[in-house]
């Protein structure tokens, strides 16, 4: 629900950059404003337009669904958004944060769909997966017992047969 949160729909990581200069990938849209009235992430790291950081000083900042950041109605950058065709490669830095080996050039992401004032959340439930982790365990011990159950049937039968 804030202005500068922004969410991707689709594949795409939005480019920052790191504190040793070099460009970091992240799909946490969660942006703030630093001290100099920079587009930054939670870390501190600067968001990356089109043409490198933008600054968004000014009362009334958004950012667009199609990542246009406005100040005070005029555009001051466009979010820039790369994909790589294989995204496993990427090495993870932090928490939400990753970088591209050498080997692995990203490319512009197009079309880029987005949710202005949303960020990306997990696609798990912790509650569900437990839920869903009890009822495995209850239907193992189940079938565990079904099948002692069956073993001590067998052992009878064969013994009562044995000695008869």
């Amino acid at each position: 629900g804030e202005a500068l949160d922004v969410a991707l729909d689709g594949p795409g990581f939005f480019v920052v950059q790191g504190p040793a200069g070099n460009n970091l990938y992240t799909r946490n849209g969660h942006f703030v404003l630093n001290e100099e009235g920079e587009l930054v992430t939670e870390n501190g790291y600067k968001v990356q337009g089109e043409g490198g950081a933008i600054a968004a000083i000014g009362a009334n900042v958004m950012i667009s669904d199609d990542g246009r950041v406005v100040v005070d109605g005029t555009e001051q950058g466009v979010l820039q958004v790369v994909t790589f065709d294989d995204p496993r490669a990427l090495m993870r830095v932090g928490n939400s944060m990753f970088a591209a080996p050498e080997n692995v050039i990203p490319s512009i992401a197009e079309p880029v769909k987005m949710m202005s004032g949303a960020v990306e959340s997990s696609n798990i439930s912790i509650a569900r997966e437990m839920l869903d982790m009890l009822m495995t365990a209850r239907n193992f011990e189940a079938n565990q017992h079904v099948i002692l159950t069956v073993d001590r049937t067998l052992d009878r039968t064969i013994n009562d047969l044995g000695r008869a």
